[in-house]
Order: C-alpha cells, then sequence, then structure tokens
C-alpha cells in the first residue's frame, strides 16, 4: 500500500494533490483515464475541504494488489445539515457550479460521510479500477488507517500491518523509540516478524519481535489476533500503543499491554482475550494519538466506514510533535 496525507490550507495545494494522486493511481497500475477520475475525486475533495471546512486533512492510498484507490478527507467546518442534498449534483452554499460531491459519490465505487453540527466533515472515496475484489474489505473486514510523521521528518517512525489468512486476522503497530529512520528501521523490523511469525499467538510474535529488533533502537509493539471463526480477539503488546475495543453505546473495552520496549528484553510477555462480538470495531493507535477519545463523544458515527472513522479521531487526537498512527477494523 502507497499513500499521502496532505495538509490543504490554500488553493494552491489543490493542484500538488491533483498531480500527486495521479502519480500514485499511475504506480498502481490505474490507466490514464482511470487515474484522471481519482485526480478529479481528490481535486473535488481538496477543494471541499478548503472552500466549506476552511481547511483539513486529505489522505490518500493507492492497493496495487487490487488497484483500489482511497481517499478520507476531514475538516473542522461547521458540518452538514442535509447530507443528502449536498451529495446530490448542482447541489451548492457557495457561488460554485455544485457538483463537488456529487461528483465524487458518481466517480467512485464506495462513498462514505459522516458530518455532526460543529463537528466538521469527513468524506471517504474507494476508486475501483477494473472489477479485482477491493483490499481494504475483504468478506466482511474492513479497515482504515491514518499515519504521518513529526512535523519536520521526512520518514515515520511508526508502522501498521493487517494480515488475513482464512479466518485468522493479524493486526500489528510498532512505534520506534524517536524520530527519523531509526524509528522507521525499528518499527519495519517489527512488521517483519509479524509476517515471518504469522500463526503464531500474539505473545510470541512480541517475543519474536523483542529478539529481532536488538539490533534497532527499539519499539513499542502490540499484536491482535482476530479468530473470526471462535469469535474471539487475542492481544499481547509492549509499551505504549493503545489499544481498545468498541461497541456502538457501550464503554469501549482496553487492550492491556505490558511496560517495556521490544529489543530492550522484557519480562515474559502475557497475552490476554477478549470475545469478538458482530459489531466490535478495534481500534489501535501510537502515543502520537491522545488517548482521550470517546467514540460516544460522536453522534451516529460508530456505524460507518472505519476509515472515516480512523479520519476524524486522527483530525481531533493526533499530534503533529510526534510520529502518529491510528488502525481502525471492524
Amino acid at each position: 500500500m502507497h499513500g499521502a496525507l496532505l495538509r490543504i490550507q490554500d488553493g494552491t495545494q489543490i493542484g500538488a494533490a491533483r498531480r500527486r494522486a495521479r502519480g500514485l493511481a499511475e504506480e498502481a497500475g490505474f490507466t490514464e483515464t482511470e487515474a484522471e477520475k481519482v485526480a478529479i475525486v481528490v481535486t473535488e475533495l481538496c477543494t471541499n475541504v478548503l472552500k466549506h471546512g476552511r481547511g483539513g486533512q486529505v489522505q490518500m492510498h493507492s492497493f496495487p494488489d487490487t488497484r483500489e484507490f482511497e481517499i478520507v478527507a476531514v475538516d473542522h467546518g461547521p458540518g452538514m445539515a442535509d447530507i443528502a442534498a449536498c451529495l446530490r449534483d448542482g447541489f451548492t452554499t457557495t457561488e460554485t457550479s455544485g457538483n463537488g460531491l456529487g461528483a465524487v459519490q458518481r466517480l467512485s465505487s464506495i462513498c462514505d460521510v459522516y458530518s455532526a453540527p460543529g463537528q466538521g466533515v469527513a468524506v471517504m472515496a474507494r476508486v475501483q479500477a477494473g472489477r479485482v475484489a477491493s483490499a481494504s474489505q475483504t468478506g466482511d473486514l474492513r479497515t482504515g488507517a491514518f499515519q504521518v510523521p513529526k512535523d519536520g521528518e521526512e520518514v515515520c517512525g511508526d508502522a501498521w500491518t493487517v494480515i488475513q489468512e482464512r479466518n485468522r486476522v493479524l493486526i500489528a503497530v510498532a512505534d520506534g523509540l524517536g524520530h527519523g529512520p531509526g524509528a522507521a528501521e525499528a518499527s519495519q523490523a517489527a512488521m517483519d516478524s509479524a509476517h515471518r511469525n504469522f500463526e503464531l499467538a500474539p505473545r510470541d510474535i512480541v517475543d519474536a519481535m523483542n529478539a529481532n529488533l536488538r539490533s534497532t533502537r527499539g519499539a513499542a509493539v502490540a499484536v491482535v489476533a482476530l479468530d473470526l471463526e471462535r469469535e474471539l480477539v487475542s492481544f499481547a503488546g509492549l509499551g505504549n500503543i493503545s489499544g481498545r475495543i468498541c461497541e456502538g453505546d457501550t464503554p469501549a473495552r482496553h487492550l492491556v499491554s505490558m511496560n517495556g520496549t521490544a529489543g530492550m528484553g522484557a519480562r515474559r510477555i502475557q497475552e490476554y482475550q477478549l470475545p469478538w462480538l458482530r459489531n466490535s470495531l478495534l481500534i489501535l493507535h501510537s502515543d502520537g494519538v491522545s488517548a482521550r477519545w470517546d467514540l460516544r463523544e460522536y453522534p451516529g458515527l460508530f456505524p460507518h466506514d472505519p476509515a472515516i472513522i480512523a479520519g476524524v479521531l486522527f483530525r481531533d487526537h493526533g499530534r503533529r510533535s510526534d510520529d502518529a498512527t491510528l488502525v481502525a477494523i471492524r
């Protein structure tokens, strides 16, 4: 998966976002016509963020294996009073042609919009090239993620992965100590361990990470295994990766991580198990995202696509002073 997160604060950044989107789409194997469709969607979302939201963030991901392109745009504007009306071609609240969100919906294979009064807008659009199955939605499994490096850094010191084989899903997040290339090296070593040891229990994967990271500066790590057949969550972690299982209006269940750092030795890793319900939503994030969030403070957000949920939480709780990663899956 390849992508970028762009801050849109003035009109000059829209053209750059359009060019970046087209380039990512072409790298993912999109035809020229398909890449232009992606570029139009990104342009409309960036324009909407700037005109109606007073600026915001637009994240785009390409999935080369499945030729899918996902765009999530979030802002802190006044929100939409009537989402259905805003999605109609021709609707406008400013002196424009009013084709923005209507065009996005028409050109996308999937489009999801969330808004609450005074809480801004989040829009997710997926553009599918050809007829290949979606990477971000395999069966009933859907994943959304936001990631950005600390301001001033070229690379992010965090890393994440989602691996699915049949009824087993493995999710791993790592936060390399510090920032920059050294942190990225450590977190990537943790992801390598997750892929090599996919069949093992989370505590054994964390043990493997602990051994594999000894030549690096180390990282906070978290590993979750979802057994979809047994409806069970298994979790093990070292350090300050936060994890929660949310289920609508009920209080979230917290996943307990042990003190320590992978790569620097640790006492015996403990593993915890919790039930995984059909409507469960798992959220993992590094400490670049404040843990002071509660989905119940966002009316109507829970049923939306995980990409929308990840974008809203990242918008409101992400810290620009640190590498930050948030992954949501249901």
